[in-house]
């Protein structure tokens, strides 16, 4: 089984096939050059049928020839380094070492938190945990210094004695027994953060752990998440949330300065070395104070795993040994929710403080004025002075946590409605105010228009489409795969941003601000319930504009051609759901529409418009459309 699982894996570049070696072999025997040229052009033909068999295997859904067709990075920043550690009259081995020396370096001798509660052994592991959490992990991924895969530890644990001792040996690391050494060893690779680095600040680590370690820290993980739990909505990397969450509540602060011009002025903070510096320490006590007094063990396993470990940094030049004193665990399954949790707790401790503003006086029912997706923060407030208190409040509780903000690289906007214009001042830095405001790549300013959000997603489904061209235009499996694979590839480029760029759209499209295109997108795409999400103010305003006194109907400004058309696009009946919700109906579910559709006439009730295949009526209705597409 271990040679099963940890051989080196095949590789799957271009190999000469048996007849083209036998064409060689030929040539070097004869040495004519008619020989030579009739293997050269075996080979070339050869290779063509190598890339298209892989370029069609990625196009009928072979996800891991898809992956293997991407461009790998090479090493081609090492060029750029040198010649940056020469200008610097630096040696690159040495710059490169002694700079993350420093960065992982304690500042100063470790308190961990005692434990002040009482002592109770809690629950042992058992079977469904270790099931569960090998179930969570990853395949396909590198192995920590010790060469254990997670495939290797899969397979093992297919057995049921060999599954028994492991979670044996899981139980007693819970119980106190010591860890193994190389669980507190990590591999660490640098990757470049740019083209063309100029620094070791410009280079990235990333860490790989022991296989062993990740299943044990998942199933701490596990019993530990039952207890911590949000502090409150700000924090978008819990459990439930997601980057969705983070862009809409951005987007809809810009969209609420635009409708009633609240001049706010919004600062994306950056946080320098975030997941390296953090305190350690300060992450134990958020343990101690939250988990109940049955993980004490539990308690004890994090502090054990968060002693001081060892890096083995490997670098272009060559491989070197550092001490791990600070920063978040690296190479570990847990590190991203601690973080996030450490983050949040910082600004929860800011806001909870007496001079933190609470209230934006322009709009005191705002009940949100900060985010977090990890460590990425945005604030918005009503003035500038009001900015740089949250900005020195936030500050000084990330201090205590060993975290600093990197004023450099904090980017500040201020709506044109703001009553205090100008830079800002923050850390004695000035601050120059942006044209617009980046929040995961989208620029964000007021007016916010929502056309302007989809030039973006367009932009990223456009660069995405013409990069994986080759595989769209593969002929062998049709349109229909091709359709398939093109919403597999190119459709997340945009959807990522749902919902908020397609509720955007729909509210300008009820007052008639966007185009056709774009309308057909929101027909196509947006759902029933984001629909019903829009604010009451939406409805009631479409309402009033709709209203036909005479009937005392509620009738949609598009004709019943247009109707049958998008229906026909689209399939579905959802572009006339605004008008159906019981805000617009004001509680009276005997209000219809009277839509006339070529071929098809009846009356149908708005509810059911809502519904579609809840009868045989609608059934048919549906059926008949399909034909008719």
């Amino acid at each position: 089984m271990a040679v099963r699982f940890t051989k080196p894996r095949p590789g799957s570049r271009y190999k000469d096939p048996a007849a083209v070696k036998h064409l060689y072999r030929q040539a070097k025997l004869t040495g004519a050059e008619s020989d030579w040229k009739v293997a050269h052009k075996a080979r070339r033909k050869a290779q063509v049928e190598w890339r298209t068999a892989k370029t069609e295997q990625a196009a009928s859904g072979n996800w891991q020839e898809y992956k293997n067709l991407k461009t790998k990075g090479g090493s081609e920043w090492t060029v750029h380094f040198v010649q940056a550690a020469e200008d610097n009259k630096q040696d690159p081995m040495k710059w490169t070492v002694g700079h993350f020396r420093l960065l992982f370096q304690k500042k100063g001798p470790r308190h961990p938190p005692e434990w002040n509660k009482d002592i109770d052994t809690g629950e042992h592991f058992t079977l469904q945990d270790l099931r569960e959490a090998i179930q969570r992990g990853r395949h396909n991924k590198s192995v920590g210094e010790d060469l254990v895969s997670f495939e290797l530890l899969q397979g093992l644990c297919e057995d049921p004695s060999t599954e028994e001792a492991f979670l044996q040996w899981m139980e007693r690391l819970r119980c106190g027994e010591e860890l193994p050494e190389a669980w507190l060893r990590t591999v660490v690779t640098l990757l470049p953060k740019t083209e063309k680095p100029r620094g070791p600040g410009d280079l990235r680590p990333i860490s790989v752990g022991a296989a062993a370690a990740k299943i044990f820290g998942t199933m701490l993980l596990m019993r530990t998440r039952r207890h911590l739990h949000p502090l409150g909505p700000a924090q978008c990397a819990h459990n439930g949330r997601q980057t969705c969450d983070y862009l809409f509540a951005a987007v809809k602060s810009f969209a609420l300065d635009t409708e009633w011009k609240l001049g706010l002025s919004w600062c994306r903070i950056d946080i320098r070395k975030a997941f390296d510096t953090l305190g350690r320490d300060r992450t134990l006590q958020i343990l101690r104070d939250r988990l109940p007094p049955h993980m004490f063990l539990e308690y004890k396993c994090w502090e054990r795993l968060f002693f001081e470990g060892t890096a083995v940094l490997r670098t272009p030049w060559g491989d070197a040994t550092i001490p791990q004193g600070r920063g978040i665990r690296q190479g570990s399954v847990e590190s991203p929710f601690l973080f996030a949790i450490a983050v949040e707790t910082a600004l929860y401790d800011a806001m909870n403080r007496p001079t933190w503003p609470s209230a934006i006086p322009a709009a005191p029912d705002m009940p949100l004025a900060e985010l977090l997706f990890m460590d990425d923060t945005l604030l918005w407030s009503s003035s500038k002075d009001t900015m740089v208190l949250k900005y020195d409040l936030l500050r000084e509780e990330l201090l205590k946590w060993g975290l600093r903000v990197n004023p450099e690289k904090t980017a500040y906007y201020h709506s044109p409605h703001s009553l205090t214009p100008g830079p800002i001042t923050l850390s004695e830095e000035i601050i120059q105010p942006a044209a617009n405001l980046a929040v995961f790549g989208i620029p964000l300013a007021v007016p916010l228009r929502p056309t302007e959000l989809m030039d973006t997603a367009m932009a990223k489904a456009t660069k995405k489409f013409y990069a994986n061209l080759e595989v769209f235009t593969a002929r062998r499996h049709g349109l229909n795969s091709a359709y398939g694979r093109s919403e597999a590839i190119v459709s997340p480029a945009i959807m990522n941003m749902s919902p908020m760029p397609l509720v955007m759209i729909a509210q300008a499209m009820l007052f008639g601000d966007v185009h056709a295109g774009a309308e057909q997108m929101v027909i196509q795409h947006l759902d029933r319930e984001d629909y019903n999400d829009m604010t009451p103010r939406l409805t009631k305003t479409f309402a009033h504009q709709h209203y036909d006194p005479d009937n005392l109907n509620l009738r949609r400004k598009i004709t019943a051609q247009k109707l049958h058309e998008q229906t026909m696009t689209s399939g579905r009946y959802d572009h006339v759901a605004p008008a159906t919700t019981q805000a617009t109906m004001k509680g009276d579910p005997t209000h219809h529409f009277g839509l006339d559709y070529p071929n098809i006439r009846r009356k149908t009730k708005a509810t059911k418009l809502l519904e579609p295949g809840g009868n045989n009526e609608e059934t048919i209705m549906h059926k008949t459309f399909y034909e008719m597409r």
